[in-house]
């Protein structure tokens, strides 16, 4: 699916990953670390029983995404990176909770909530 990216955006993004791991984190990057007890290493947990699925977690009042799911929200619904493109940092994006609920309505139609993060199919 990333080869079909198109959005400049997007593809500099695709560059940032880290293809040893299922999200595509690189942990040589700024807020790239795997260690135990970060958002970071739960996703690592938790992705691989969804791997085709877009994930997202809700932090306060937003639902963030990292990794290639960044990629596919970019490039697909129009997300924009945090902290823009900057190249020393783990591809990261996300939405307000209100305008999350307007994302998953147009996004795809099969979606579930799951301990805390929202997955997309």
């Amino acid at each position: 699916m990333l080869q079909m990216c198109r959005k400049l955006s997007t593809v500099q993004l695709t560059k940032r990953l880290d293809y040893s791991n299922l999200p595509g984190l690189n942990p040589n990057m700024k807020n790239g670390s795997l260690k135990e007890g970060t958002l970071n290493w739960e996703m690592l947990q938790f992705k691989p029983k969804f791997p085709r699925q877009v994930l997202l977690c809700r932090v306060g009042e937003f639902y963030e995404a990292w990794g290639i799911n960044v990629c596919i929200l970019v490039e697909y619904e129009g997300l924009n990176p945090f902290g823009g493109l900057q190249s020393d940092s783990i591809p990261r994006a996300g939405c307000p909770v209100v305008v999350f609920l307007f994302l998953s309505a147009n996004f795809y139609i099969d979606a579930a909530i799951c301990f805390g993060y929202f997955l997309f199919s």
